[in-house]
């Protein structure tokens, strides 16, 4: 017998010797492999890895950690398109998500460039598109509050000039929305006035109390939802019949105060 044919016949008896060796699962082992396809979470691929490492570490002589180390080698060689998914997660807007499996492959896996472009995305261009996002829909007290939170990061070059554009961008937009609240305001202080001047002309005198929540029962000029989009709440209403003074509460963020008199206009008060 030469040589070759005797290293062939030693591979196929150590292959054998090999499966025999395997021992066939107990029902405690297949349990075993049943809870842990269960517990596997698809979107913490770092977190299901070392689930199946420590199932292999435990029963590795059985035939279950076969295909456990089966699905070990198919989740390891799937890191890329988890980081793919988490993208397009954060494009759908599920950022909740998308920062749970960026974190996941970021912490398990750091040394593989999956780990380190997880780790990347979570500290500036995962925030950066979120922010954009809220931007977008005009919570601009959100996207701000991310953006200052990476100017506390070591930002340089680029990446700082972006951030401070879009801080800048946020300023200007909540200026421009500043204006309109108070073109509203003042609109719907007016139709107020509007209501109870009438309301005297068709009853003799200013009513004794003055309730938001009733502008469309008592006025019925139209404007009552007006009214309740810009203002919050009455800080004080009085009158002595023949005049009244109203002080509201808008529901803008600096809660700005506004007076409304039978004789002047409406008047924002510092």
């Amino acid at each position: 017998m030469n040589k070759i044919a005797i290293a062939v016949l030693t591979i196929l008896c150590l292959a054998f010797c090999f499966s025999c060796g395997k021992k066939a699962d107990t029902e405690q082992i297949r349990q075993s492999y049943t809870d842990l396809l269960e517990i596997m979470d698809p979107d913490r691929p770092g977190y299901s890895a070392e689930l199946m490492k420590r199932f292999i570490a435990a029963y590795g002589e059985y035939e279950a950690a076969d295909k456990v180390r089966e699905h070990l080698k198919d989740l390891l060689g799937g890191l890329d398109q988890q980081f793919n998914r988490a993208k397009d997660l954060a494009r759908d807007g599920d950022f909740e998500k998308a920062e749970a499996i960026l974190g996941d492959l970021a912490e398990h896996f750091p040394g593989q460039d999956a780990g380190r472009r997880a780790a990347g995305e979570l500290a500036f261009d995962l925030p950066l598109f979120k922010a954009r996002a809220l931007m977008t829909d005009r919570d601009l007290d959100g996207a701000e509050k991310i953006l200052r939170k990476l100017l506390e990061g070591d930002l340089t070059g680029q990446r700082a000039e972006t951030v401070h554009r879009m801080l800048d961008n946020i300023a200007q937009a909540k200026k421009s929305l500043d204006m309109v609240f108070l073109h509203k305001a003042r609109a719907a202080g007016r139709h107020i006035q509007i209501m109870l001047v009438r309301y005297r002309a068709e009853n003799g005198s200013f009513p004794e109390t003055f309730f938001l929540e009733k502008f469309d029962e008592t006025g019925r000029t139209g404007s009552a939802d007006t009214v309740r989009e810009v203002f919050d709440s009455v800080e004080s209403y009085s009158t002595d019949k023949s005049s009244f003074r109203l002080v509201l509460v808008g529901k803008d963020a600096a809660r700005t105060r506004f007076q409304v008199t039978d004789r002047g206009g409406v008047e924002v008060l510092k």
